[in-house]
């Protein structure tokens, strides 16, 4: 599977090309996957499932810009709900979510359909954002670094705090080798796609050397770069985080208000 069948697959949430059939002796692996960070139920509908058993569905990080579908998706299907324990809380009131979930874990490995995917905790945008490593080769970052920017660590309200962790997984993520390709979670420009395939990817080399935000600073200066980029957090955020923690309830009629306007999940410096 190349960059593009798995940016392809990003878009459609990792839907029936991330699915391993097992027998009942394959412990070890998940009988059928379904990877996501989706926001509409209704985009699963038709096709995308294509009437395979749908066992797990993840969300990367709490999201903050839009009101997650993926425990939605979980329920109407009897599916397994997955969320890194840290962002079970409320960023700003520390109140646990209002509903159970399965726990996703630094390391955790699953292997389908000739995938080996591996969940890396890249705190920092949040505190428990994941990553998924597909392969060794491909790098689903979700929001923690984008193709011209980091995702932003004070919509939580703890800016310097989660800027060092950012910070560590920038540390960490210089760590891996250069040719792994990052699929992130948003864009900025629809020009930034590849020319060649149309897909929003890069690697991780190109994104050193073409990324002001991953140049190589000690961690001070790190720091201190990120909090320049810091900007107004939008009044709804807090609002969405807390729904999708099922804190409040979501109010249909409202959602489009709550998630309208530009994207502002990264650093202003881009």
């Amino acid at each position: 599977m190349g960059a593009q069948e798995i940016a392809e697959c990003t878009a459609a949430e990792l839907h029936a090309r991330l699915r391993r059939k097992t027998t009942p002796a394959e412990t070890a692996d998940i009988p059928d996957l379904l990877i996501l960070d989706v926001r509409s139920p209704e985009s699963f509908a038709t096709g995308a499932i294509q009437g395979a058993p749908l066992r797990r569905v993840l969300d990367m990080h709490a999201h903050a810009d839009h009101e997650s579908g993926g425990r939605e998706l979980a329920r109407q299907d009897g599916a397994g709900y997955w969320l890194h324990p840290f962002d079970g809380l409320a960023p700003f009131e520390s109140e646990p979510a209002a509903f159970d979930f399965e726990p996703l874990w630094e390391g955790q490995r699953e292997r389908l359909d000739g995938l080996e995917i591996r969940v890396l905790h890249t705190r920092g945008h949040t505190l428990g954002q994941v990553s998924l490593l597909v392969n060794g080769a491909y790098l689903l970052t979700g929001d923690p670094i984008f193709l011209r920017s980091l995702g932003r660590p004070d919509l939580g309200g703890r800016a310097e705090a989660w800027s060092r962790r950012l910070y560590a997984t920038l540390q960490r993520l210089a760590a891996l080798p250069e040719a792994i390709t990052v699929l992130p979670g948003h864009y900025a420009d629809p020009g930034d796609a590849r020319a060649a395939d149309g897909v929003f990817a890069a690697s991780l080399g190109e994104l050193r050397r073409a990324n002001e935000a991953l140049a190589a600073r000690g961690e001070a200066e790190s720091v201190a770069y990120i909090q320049r980029g810091r900007r107004e957090i939008p009044a709804p955020y807090r609002v969405i985080k807390r729904v999708n923690l099922g804190l409040e309830s979501a109010d249909a009629a409202r959602q489009d208000e709550r998630e309208l306007g530009p994207h502002l999940c990264a650093l202003a410096h881009a």
